[in-house]
């Protein structure tokens, strides 16, 4: 597995954050605004560190009370795990360890 920079783990994060192209050519947007290949794109989306700046960017983007509203508005187009993960290039299972971890991390931040 290739080691990919920083800047574009957190460039293809942000653009799916913000701006999601069109599902029917997504990687080929991606593939071609960061230089990569659509096979890059793929990989760079299964490493653990695009996976941990997706959750960071869960964590520190949304109050609490606005994170479970925008879980809960993800309920209307198939649930988070489908619809956030078609959108990240994430796998469901991957997305709701992830929306766990984000819980579980705003509980703590409460009880310190």
């Amino acid at each position: 597995m290739a080691k990919f920079p920083e800047s574009r783990i957190r460039g293809i994060a942000e653009r799916l954050w913000w701006h999601a192209p069109p599902q029917k050519n997504r990687k080929q947007t991606l593939a071609k605004y960061n230089y990569l290949t659509e096979e890059q794109v793929d990989e760079l989306q299964s490493t653990p560190e695009y996976r941990a700046y997706v959750e960071q960017i869960m964590f520190e983007r949304r109050s609490d009370e606005d994170f479970e509203k925008w879980v809960e508005s993800y309920d209307r187009v198939g649930g988070i795990e489908t619809a956030f993960g078609a959108r990240m290039g994430l796998k469901p299972e991957v997305v709701q360890e992830m929306v766990a971890r984000v819980r579980q991390a705003r509980r703590e931040r409460k009880n310190i």
